[in-house]
């Protein structure tokens, strides 16, 4: 009786090792026919009387610049394009009533939309004698850990934008007379974060 319960036993612990076995193969083939689903950039429009798309350009590949002394591409970054007329009329009416509401993009999190307004870093002084630069902050309307700041000279866009400490930048890139705007991660370069007021 005892070698029939042992023999028994062996035969119930080899039917749970196979089991496992089976299991963890059949697993490891279900991991390996999961395909990982890339999210495109997303256009991020902003609609109003004087709207703004941010879209992304696919397939643009930008050229390093040959000089390590002025700006350089970062190693991982999208690129998107902004239309001149459509940024002066729209940061023109930001500065008009003071504060306002724009989309950007956030990687991983889409376009999201931010509260922004005067950030109060110039001076009445300095405002009134360069009217064309405009700098502004905001959080994001989805997210408290999101921030951002924003520069315009009239010409060029820059963005800093925090989420969830993860720090974001949106700079311009001049190749063969036409103005890209380059998203990356702060990791991927080498900007410094700027303090918010």
């Amino acid at each position: 009786m005892k070698n029939l319960s042992l023999l028994l036993w062996i035969a119930l612990l080899g039917m749970g090792n196979s089991l496992l076995i089976s299991c963890k193969s059949m697993a490891q083939r279900k991991g390996a026919d999961t395909v990982t689903a890339t999210v495109s950039p997303a256009i991020c429009s902003t609609a109003g009387a004087f709207p703004l798309e941010i879209a992304p350009a696919e397939g643009v590949k930008l050229t390093p610049a040959e000089s390590k002394k002025g700006p350089q591409l970062p190693l991982k970054y999208t690129v998107y394009t902004i239309n001149n007329e459509q940024m002066q009329a729209f940061f023109k009416s930001l500065q008009t009533t003071g504060q306002g509401s724009i989309n950007l993009p956030v990687p991983g999190h889409g376009c999201q939309p931010f509260q922004v307004e005067n950030s109060g870093t110039m001076s009445a002084e300095l405002a009134a004698k360069f009217p064309e630069i405009i700098s502004l902050k905001g959080t994001a309307q989805h997210n408290k850990a999101g921030y951002t700041r924003i520069d315009y000279d009239g010409k060029k866009l820059k963005v800093e934008i925090t989420w969830d400490n993860e720090i974001y930048y949106i700079q311009p890139w001049e190749e063969k007379g036409q103005l890209w705007y380059v998203l990356s991660d702060r990791r991927d370069m080498g900007y410094e974060k700027q303090p918010f007021e």
